[in-house]
Parts: C-alpha cells; sequence; structure tokens
C-alpha cells in the first residue's frame, strides 16, 4: 500500500483497503511527445484524473 490508498470499513467492522480505478487518457503528438488530458472538477476546479 502507498500514500494514495483508501480504507473502508467492511463486514465485521474490520476495516480494509479501497480498491479505486482511473482512466488515464492519451495520446502521442506528430512531433512524437506524450500527451495527457486531465479534467477539472466542477465545484473546485482542481485537476484531476478522470474516473471510468
Amino acid at each position: 500500500m502507498n500514500w494514495l490508498t483508501y480504507f473502508r470499513r467492511g463486514s465485521k467492522g474490520v476495516i480494509e483497503p479501497l480498491a479505486q480505478y482511473g482512466a488515464l487518457p492519451f495520446r502521442w503528438s506528430r512531433d512524437g511527445t506524450l500527451k495527457v488530458m486531465l479534467v477539472t472538477t466542477r465545484g473546485r476546479k482542481r485537476w484531476m484524473i478522470p474516473k471510468g
């Protein structure tokens, strides 16, 4: 587990890690550089990776 691991209380009150998934949309430009798409949240306008 790393610092991005979240936890939840499972059955019988045991705390267990919560799995989260996200999509990382990317493309290669014509000059060979990698471009990654990030989106902003609606409320606070923070940059994030879209969940999907």
